[in-house]
């Protein structure tokens, strides 16, 4: 069965069509308790963004979520701990589930090639959409795990280029392109 996916991401909308399955699952993680982590399957890891400490010499870290060495589009959480460095609550959104969405992904998604289709690809939706010519500059694909509204985790390419004057104005589009 086959369902159609909007994805929007700085005004940016792009058609995907996925395969309906739902193993990604939800992890509100102001919900769970601190073992949680440990639950987390082998492929997923927890990189650190950054860490800030406050007045109350508490010490947030920033970390986001990645599955087979991809970020997890969407999947960040901030850690707090105090001043003894006991992590005593954390709140973010990540995803446990994602090895049954993924498992049967074909080799050419990881390949120079599908992310030079991809950009092609974003480029050309921006100028559909704007209806204007322009040219394009410090182009980046960067392939992710995305997961969409109905919990169905995708590789995609989160494509982001500068452009010349759109309208007036300098832009940076910022799209996702289903990378099957």
């Amino acid at each position: 069965m086959k369902v159609n996916v909007t994805a929007c991401l700085a005004g940016v909308f792009l058609l995907m069509t996925a395969e309906m399955s739902v193993a990604a699952e939800v992890i509100d993680l102001s919900h769970q308790p601190l073992s949680f982590l440990q639950t987390l399957q082998p492929e997923t890891v927890v990189k650190e963004l950054s860490k800030k400490v406050d007045f109350n010499r508490t010490t947030h870290t920033r970390v986001y979520q990645t599955y087979a060495g991809y970020p997890v589009w969407g999947s960040d959480a901030i850690f707090h701990a105090n001043a003894e460095l006991k992590m005593n609550d954390m709140n973010g959104i990540f995803y446990r589930g994602l090895k049954q969405d993924l498992a049967n992904t074909p080799h050419y998604v990881f390949t120079a090639a599908q992310a030079t289709k991809a950009l092609k690809a974003a480029v050309q939706h921006t100028r559909q959409r704007v209806s204007e010519k322009f040219t394009t500059t410090d182009e980046q694909t960067k392939l992710v795990v995305y997961v969409d509204h109905l919990k169905q985790a995708h590789w995609a390419f989160e494509v982001k280029f500068k452009t010349s004057r759109i309208k007036g104005l300098p832009a940076i589009p910022i799209t996702l392109i289903d990378a099957v």
